[in-house]
């Protein structure tokens, strides 16, 4: 098998972030065990953080792998779904898994998975791309004899496939509203959903601080006995915004206060989840980790996540940022520029958005968070798979806005228009690192990508990216 029959195997499963999250009768854990006991239990080799949650786990996650990478440790992380190469699910200290030890293990696992497909009752779909690749990258981390591993859920809690594994630390970043028709319409079934994460005993960090739902978590701790610590009571963050180019945050906990904490990663939501990263590292330290303050801060400062708010080009400016529900939307139009004051007698600069989602996202209360904050849109869709919303679906309400509204069918149509609509038919500048750190001129045109993280991913591919915003976490 080489590399690209390893991906063709993989893309020939069934996925759900394509085809859209099956009824809850279809999830089922026990194939996950089977699968992972045939391999020989991988998950078991090392101390595991899981991180659920409606929004921020996977900025979350990735904080917490920077940080403990800094501290020497060799660190992986798993996080879903991926933007270019499904190599990024299985990182160590900042590297995705390499293409020929990608290669290896699918063939390896390929045949345990033919194996225990044909054991399947009838009506049962084989074993899914998400659960082969969360087993390759156990496999990986185990071989490669991590010291951690941080893995983040894909969608829920209770029913998802990494819940297998019995973590030292769960940690729970937020609850708000996302796959409603999967995990219940109100923010306390979502929440139960989330805590199903909790086991016994294991201590728990929860940034919850709605009290509906953080009323569901506390229920559960004390049920499984599980010592919690919660965003508020615990520990709290300060967070002071350096624009686009991140933040500093100061976070005290019940532990102490933190020295302050730098982060190139814009947006005020940034400072909850460094709270919650550093709050997961007291309770490791008060599990006998040792874990030296400034090599943390180190290890955070160091830290990119793609597309959060993610300043890709300059003039014109270029955001690209995965938002896909509300809450995302109010966290975006809150980080990203605001409209620049501008004598009456100049035109404004444009500023236009491309939105696309998907079937199964709340699109219309996302416009109507972001479409004020613009004075062009395109609707555009993703390419990859079938679960995009028509563009022409989303005109009407796009239209109430006042503003003018275009239509793409592609991602590459849709970056054409925006170009076009910002005053410029050549590919915008290449930054220099420095470049992130200034604030946009008050004539400087911006294009903001959002909406969907496979619209996001296709538009990165795209274009050549700024060094500062795809630096290792490890570098």
């Amino acid at each position: 098998m080489n590399y690209e029959e390893a991906r063709a195997y993989l893309d020939s499963r069934v996925s759900y972030e394509k085809r859209g999250m099956p009824e809850s009768t279809e999830l089922r854990l026990d194939r996950m065990v089977t699968l992972l006991e045939a391999i020989g239990s991988p998950h078991a080799d090392f101390p595991i953080i899981h991180v659920a949650g409606t929004k921020g786990k996977g900025t979350t996650s990735t904080m917490i792998a920077s940080m403990l990478t800094g501290t020497g440790r060799k660190v992986a992380l798993h996080t879903s779904p991926h933007f270019e190469r499904v190599e990024e699910r299985a990182v160590i200290s900042g590297e995705p898994i390499p293409g020929d030890r990608f290669t290896r293990l699918v063939e390896e696992i390929a045949s345990v998975v033919e194996e225990i497909d044909a054991k399947l009752a009838p009506d049962q779909p084989g074993l899914t791309f998400f659960e082969i690749t969360i087993a390759l990258a156990m496999l990986y981390f185990s071989r490669e004899q991590v010291d951690a591993a941080v893995v983040e859920v894909g969608m829920g809690g209770r029913l998802d496939s990494t819940n297998v594994v019995i973590p030292v630390v769960s940690v729970i970043t937020s609850i708000s509203f996302d796959h409603t028709n999967r995990l219940g319409n109100t923010l306390a079934a979502i929440a139960r959903e989330k805590a199903g994460i909790i086991k016994t005993g294991r201590p728990v960090v929860s940034g919850v601080v709605k009290e509906e739902p953080a009323s569901v978590i506390r229920e559960v701790c004390r049920h499984l006995h599980a010592p919690l610590r919660e965003a508020g009571p615990d520990f709290v963050d300060q967070y002071h915004s350096k624009g686009l180019a991140g933040g500093r945050v100061e976070v005290s906990t019940w532990r102490r206060s933190w020295p302050p904490l730098d982060v190139a990663l814009p947006g005020r939501h940034q400072g909850a989840n460094i709270a919650l990263a550093a709050a997961t590292c007291d309770t490791l330290e008060e599990l006998g980790w040792t874990l030296p303050t400034e090599q943390l801060k180190q290890g955070l400062r160091l830290c990119r996540v793609p597309g959060r708010i993610e300043t890709i080009r300059r003039h014109p400016l270029v955001i690209t940022d995965v938002a896909h529900n509300e809450a995302s939307a109010s966290a975006l139009v809150a980080a990203i520029p605001s409209r620049p004051e501008i004598p009456p007698s100049s035109p404004s600069p444009p500023r236009v958005l491309i939105f696309g989602s998907s079937v199964d996202k709340d699109w219309r209360a996302m416009l109507a968070i972001l479409l004020p904050h613009f004075s062009h849109a395109i609707l555009a869709r993703y390419v990859a798979h079938g679960r995009a919303v028509e563009p022409s679906t989303m005109v009407e309400d796009a239209s109430r806005a006042g503003i003018p509204v275009l239509t793409a069918e592609t991602p590459a149509r849709a970056w054409e228009e925006a170009l076009r609509l910002a005053g410029t038919t050549e590919e915008p500048q290449e930054p220099a690192s420095s470049d992130l750190d200034v604030a946009p001129l008050p004539d400087e045109p911006m294009i903001c990508i959002t909406g969907s993280f496979f619209l996001v991913a296709e538009m990165r591919t795209m274009m050549p990216l700024a060094e500062a915003s795809v630096r290792p976490i490890s570098s």
